[in-house]
């Protein structure tokens, strides 16, 4: 419903790696940006899991997702 894992990001940098995923139509179609690390000892969340409470629904033309490979960067 929301299109949650429309993009998914692997990433890696030598504290941590894990995934980015995003849900490009969440919290009204603002869209919503989820990360989980591999080393957290939890379950895996999903997108209804998480409270859209103090959310602000704006609107956004697009979202995309990139890393920064000489870093652990993301851009947004």
């Amino acid at each position: 419903k929301d299109f949650f894992g429309y993009k998914v990001l692997q990433f890696r940098s030598s504290e941590d790696k894990g995934i980015i995923i995003t849900a490009p139509l969440r919290s009204n179609g603002s869209g919503g940006i989820f990360r989980q690390a591999q080393d957290k000892k939890e379950n895996w969340f999903s997108p209804d899991d998480l409270s859209e409470t103090n959310s602000t629904f704006i609107k956004h033309l697009g979202l995309s997702i990139a890393a920064d490979p000489t870093g652990s960067q993301f851009t947004v």
